[in-house]
């Protein structure tokens, strides 16, 4: 999902990291290349969210239908006619270290897309029916058991691949933390596909802000609000979670459409009601490659209104306050 000027609402400083609240999951992070804790100054923070069960959704389609499962770690990236990002996530995650994974590409744009010469990528097309359609085409496509969900606008740093695959085949899903890159256009155009100045940026090395979704999300970890909004977490462009799982829940509903928002988060509604536990780790951090989309708004009423019909309940409903205004207005209302 995306904000204003970048995912999910108004930018919001790096605020403190927050601490583990009760019944919170911690995966502290590991030194990989991008400072002291593995990410530099600009405090991404790591925490674990409580979990309350929530209403499911029907019919969903079947997702394990694709080739046989094998032991792993499967990349799925959906993308839709933005090269320059694109080549920039690419070139981050085919230059970590191991382990392997598996990186299936889905395109959902107009024409076809380059990969680098003898990448370990499988490009599949897609549906062109929306993110949901085309993450559930990505995982249908992956032989990995562990599935990970990258939009095509993530800049991520050594050791990512290595934190989401050692979640295992377990209950639960991860989130890497995300922070927004305001100036993200023209350090593309300085530096293009170049995973060493992706890893300065991830080490502090330009101005980077946290918005208000994730905000929420290290509130929620530090048990300064219910552990119930612990769906606020699942993210869809830095998320990994067991192929079990995925199935389990079903996929993500195509009944989103085309339009942007929210089917990244229903998910993890259903992932809840499912039990499985969400962690954000620290270790897994990303930064989005932040983009105007002039026409999000009037898209999101949209798929805000789907969201709501299938889970009525108050923090449902209250989320524009929290992606338009800000924290403290949306867990005012999401108490109400």
């Amino acid at each position: 999902m995306n904000g204003p000027s970048g995912r999910n609402g108004p930018e919001v400083r790096s605020g403190p990291d927050a601490g583990s609240g009760p019944g919170i999951r911690i995966r502290p992070g590991v030194a990989n290349g991008l400072g002291a804790n593995g990410l530099g100054a600009n405090g991404l923070g790591e925490n674990g969210l409580g979990v309350e069960n929530g209403p499911g959704v029907e019919n969903r389609p079947g997702i394990s239908d694709g080739p046989g499962v094998s032991n792993g770690l499967s990349v799925v990236i959906p993308t839709k006619d933005k090269p320059e990002s694109l080549r920039a996530t690419l070139a981050c995650l085919l230059a970590d270290g191991p382990p392997s994974a598996e990186i299936v590409l889905v395109n959902d744009g107009e024409g076809p897309v380059a990969v680098p010469a003898d990448a370990p990528v499988r490009v599949v097309e897609g549906p062109r029916q929306g993110r949901a359609a085309a993450r559930n085409t990505g995982a249908r496509a992956a032989g990995g058991s562990r599935l990970l969900f990258v939009d095509d606008d993530i800049l991520t740093g050594p050791g990512f691949l290595s934190a989401h695959a050692a979640h295992g085949t377990g209950p639960g899903f991860v989130h890497g933390p995300l922070m927004e890159f305001p100036a993200a256009r023209r350090w593309l155009a300085a530096h293009g596909p170049d995973p060493v100045a992706a890893a300065a940026v991830l080490n502090g090395g330009e101005r980077l802000v946290r918005n208000n979704l994730e905000a929420a999300v290290l509130a929620v970890a530090a048990g300064a609000v219910p552990a119930r909004l612990g769906w606020l977490a699942c993210v869809g462009a830095n998320l990994s979670l067991s192929r079990a799982a995925f199935d389990q829940a079903g996929g993500f509903d195509e009944g989103f459409g085309t339009r942007w928002g929210c089917e990244d988060l229903e998910l993890g509604v259903r992932l809840l009601a499912a039990g499985h536990r969400p962690t954000v780790d620290q270790a897994a951090p990303g930064v989005h490659l932040t983009h105007a989309r002039p026409d999000r708004w009037e898209q999101h009423e949209v798929t805000h209104q789907r969201f709501a019909s299938l889970h009525d309940t108050a923090e449902v409903r209250a989320l524009p306050l929290l992606l338009r205004g800000s924290p403290a207005a949306y867990f005012t209302a999401a108490e109400s």
